[in-house]
């Protein structure tokens, strides 16, 4: 199983071996201030094209992550579930809320892809709502029991 390792220089994809797996450090996400937050999104922006030539746009919301735009040149290749697996993987480990909105924008089917999200553990985000904060439809908690550190 392929598993993203970050750290403030560097962004990779590991192959994980349970002999061989070196400790998970994505739990420095909330040691690390905003501007280092960019970064690694950044990265995990880079990541996803590079690797899978999926479109993934990220952006800082408060204690959360809002993901914004998620699109591939190639539908149907399971290509956005290995990414956002992996953004899942990240989240559990980091204890990092994720948000987002499907969205018919680049053509997709809303019920198919709410179904999709669903399937990630997303849920309807019924956080009380903030005039002067944006706040997407869906929301997934981190899983305390889940990430990189609960596959070795």
């Amino acid at each position: 199983m392929a598993i993203l390792k970050w750290s403030r220089r560097k962004l990779g994809l590991v192959h994980h071996n349970s002999l061989t797996a070196r400790p998970c450090n994505c739990d420095t996400w909330r040691h690390i201030e905003r501007e280092h937050r960019d970064h690694v999104l950044a990265r995990l922006m880079e990541w996803a094209w590079l690797f899978y030539k999926v479109q993934l746009k990220m952006l800082v919301r408060g204690d959360h992550v809002a993901v914004c735009e998620l699109v591939t040149l190639k539908p149907g290749e399971g290509r956005v579930r290995r990414v956002m697996e992996e953004i899942c993987l990240w989240a559990d480990c980091g204890d990092i809320t994720l948000e987002l909105s499907p969205s018919e924008h680049w053509g997709a089917d809303v019920d198919r892809l709410t179904r999709f999200y669903f399937s990630l553990e997303f849920q309807y985000n019924h956080e009380p709502r903030n005039p002067f904060v944006v706040q997407e439809d869906l929301i997934r908690y981190p899983q305390p029991d889940r990430g990189h550190r609960a596959m070795r």
